[in-house]
């Protein structure tokens, strides 16, 4: 009898603790889907955050480390960017703050995924820098020889109805 009771304590415990297990668990899931769920209803809030952030982060960053390199007209070198991609991915993600870097996380399914599309804005607003283009310019042709390319492209396309009157005239 002892033996019948105790097997039934312990079954009974068992139980329970298993279905505060599947509670909690259950309770936990539908919290996660709720965070996803509030996050994707308002992505685009988040996503201004975000875009707002990295167009800081861009400024600090390119000031700090790039500006050098793009008034020489020197390109970085791939582990050079990727370095400087990386402090701007951290910067990012400190100045958005745990809560929307938990939210962000939570959408793009795991930290390394919220970081790789962090750092592909880098490499993407780096392959547009102006001032590098500029520099690199300046440097293969002078102020003159703009003048003289950009009038020897313009008279000869203004000039272009003429040579070809010409060539048929021979």
């Amino acid at each position: 009898m002892i033996i019948v009771a105790s097997i039934a304590v312990i079954l009974f415990t068992i139980l329970c603790l298993l279905g505060m297990i599947l509670h909690f668990g259950f309770k936990y899931y539908l919290n996660v889907n709720d965070n996803i769920n509030k996050v994707i209803s308002t992505f685009e809030v988040y996503l201004a955050i975000l875009t707002f952030h990295m167009e800081k982060s861009y400024e600090i960053i390119y000031k700090e480390k790039v500006l050098p390199y793009s008034l020489e007209s020197i390109k970085l070198d791939i582990p050079e960017q990727q370095r400087i991609s990386k402090d701007f991915a951290s910067l990012t993600l400190k100045m958005i703050g745990k809560n929307v870097k938990d939210c962000l996380v939570s959408v793009y399914g795991d930290e390394e995924t919220l970081i790789f599309n962090i750092m592909q804005f880098f490499t993407e607003k780096m392959e547009k820098d102006e001032i590098y283009k500029s520099a690199r310019d300046n440097l293969v042709f002078g102020e003159e020889d703009k003048d003289f390319i950009e009038k020897l492209f313009s008279d000869s396309t203004a000039n272009r109805g003429n040579m070809t009157t010409n060539i048929r005239g021979l």
